[in-house]
């Protein structure tokens, strides 16, 4: 058994997952000792089977002796997903409450950048209702200022320019709250929290 609350990492749209595993990384050279004994699990919640793939391959050579996640008891698995259909989250979330885990979600260069207003509204509702209290969600936003405004009409980019005022705006609707924002020159990068834990639905039994 471990001897710590295992860890459950949410990449949405993740493709290798290289956010997630970047996180492990920093916290084991910030905080040494603080992963060791957990069971760690990243679902790379993508449609893109080759991205994953790609990732699952990066984790086992930073798992190699020597490297910086060596001796860590970490899995990585895809989940099809389509933001679209954020129902398909709650199976997710209930495998992860199921064993009590610490869950920590993310999105960069993905949903927050790319889903329209409904799309993001309608994952956060999801993940609000099925997370325990203490998880926090990070990723990056489009901007809206006039650089981007002008690189949208030249060159018609795929991501929605929402910017911060109407982000937070959709936040707050979904029943989040924005707690830190980290300017950026084209995308903001995001830190979210659920004000509202009580609405979290009880670990599965």
């Amino acid at each position: 058994m471990p001897s710590e609350r295992s860890l459950h990492l949410l990449s949405i749209a993740g493709g290798t997952a290289i956010d997630s595993l970047n996180a492990l990384i920093v916290a084991r050279r910030e905080q040494p000792g603080s992963l060791d004994g957990r069971r760690i699990s990243i679902d790379v919640l993508d449609r893109d089977a080759e991205a994953v793939a790609f990732g699952s391959s990066a984790l086992a050579a930073l798992k190699e002796e020597g490297g910086p996640l060596a001796g860590l008891d970490v899995v990585l698995r895809q989940v099809p997903y389509d933001w679209a259909q954020p129902s398909r989250l709650r199976s997710v979330l209930d495998e992860a409450r199921a064993e009590d885990a610490r869950m920590v979600g993310s999105s960069e260069g993905a949903l927050f950048e790319y889903g329209s207003h409904e799309e993001i509204v309608g994952n956060l509702e999801v993940l609000g209702a099925g997370v325990p209290s203490g998880f926090a969600m990070v990723g990056s936003v489009t901007r809206a200022d006039a650089p981007i405004q002008r690189l949208h009409r030249g060159s018609r980019p795929a991501t929605r320019p929402h910017g911060m005022e109407v982000f937070r705006a959709l936040v707050q609707r979904a029943g989040w709250k924005v707690t830190r924002v980290i300017e950026r020159p084209f995308s903001d990068h995001v830190a979210l929290t659920s004000p509202n834990p009580r609405t979290a639905m009880p670990p599965a039994p």
